[in-house]
């Protein structure tokens, strides 16, 4: 579809779906179009090594981010993400349920006296351009 045609079909959309009464709007409807926060999965109890915990990096969460959170429970549960268009940096993801509800994943490989550790951050969405369509993507996965 060219540009120009995507342009008029989603101002024919904006015009329809504007000229319709709030009350014609199945619930349904609305979900979709603004869909609700899905909390995350409970958080994997601790199983960290000394060092793990020695070496890992402190973070500093400003306002316009989201938390870390498990990136699956306990039971298998796999986290659904959020979704990044039209949405703010921090929407839905910066509560204090999810910074008191995390885990972060970390590996080490230890050769001739020397070890690396890798930490693995799982955020429910990557958002670039807050309030649009983003570029970013649901599911982001940062390595330190």
């Amino acid at each position: 579809m060219a540009k120009s045609q995507f342009i008029r079909l989603g101002a024919a959309m904006l015009v329809v779906v504007g000229a319709l009464p709030v009350h014609a709007i199945p619930l349904e409807a609305l979900d979709l179009l603004f869909p609700r926060a899905v909390n995350p999965p409970t958080a994997l109890p601790q199983k960290a090594t000394a060092n793990d915990l020695r070496w890992q990096p402190s973070l500093d969460f400003d306002t316009d981010g989201c938390y870390n959170v498990p990136a699956i429970s306990a039971k298998g549960e796999i986290a659904q993400g959020l979704p990044h268009d039209w949405a703010g940096l921090a929407q839905d993801c910066h509560d204090l349920s999810d910074l008191n509800n995390n885990n972060v994943y970390s590996r080490q490989r230890c050769n001739n006296g020397w070890c690396a550790y890798l930490y693995d951050y799982y955020f429910e969405k990557d958002v670039a351009v807050p309030d649009f369509i983003d570029p970013g993507h649901t599911h982001d996965w940062e390595h330190i």
